[in-house]
């Protein structure tokens, strides 16, 4: 009898797990080119996704950031639009509110080794975190 209880307490605990899990993901806000500013909270991670197509040797890169109010989290990530060779897609950075106050983030899309050509893009994206 008592396994038998043990065992619909845990089939009770799964959704709530579940749900919990996807209310943190909620509160990570996705931001795109249409964004222009987020306020979050100390600790809260954010992702901004911007067309790209890496397949030309472009790729968002982060050209401003205040390390002390925002870390970037691992290597840009691409998901093209289709299967197609050289298809564009969505360049997608990861980052993290650490302290509170006011910044502005800065990226740039270019060609890295391209030194003396200027972007063909740049977002702005003005951070409030508290």
């Amino acid at each position: 009898m008592r396994s038998k209880i043990s065992w619909t307490i845990g089939l009770l605990l799964v959704p709530v797990i579940f749900l919990a899990s996807c209310s943190n993901l909620a509160s990570e806000p996705r931001l795109t080119e249409k964004d222009q500013s987020v306020d979050l909270k100390v600790g809260q991670g954010f992702t901004i996704s911007l067309e790209g197509n890496m397949t030309t040797g472009y790729t968002w890169e982060v050209e401003g950031l205040d390390e002390k109010m925002v870390s970037r989290i691992g290597d840009p990530e691409f998901k093209p639009e289709s299967s197609l060779v050289g298809a564009g897609g969505i360049i997608t950075l990861r980052f993290k509110a650490l302290s509170p106050g006011s910044t502005t983030i800065h990226l740039v899309y270019h060609r890295p080794w391209e030194k003396d050509q200027p972007p063909l893009k740049t977002y702005d994206l003005a951070v409030g975190i508290r």
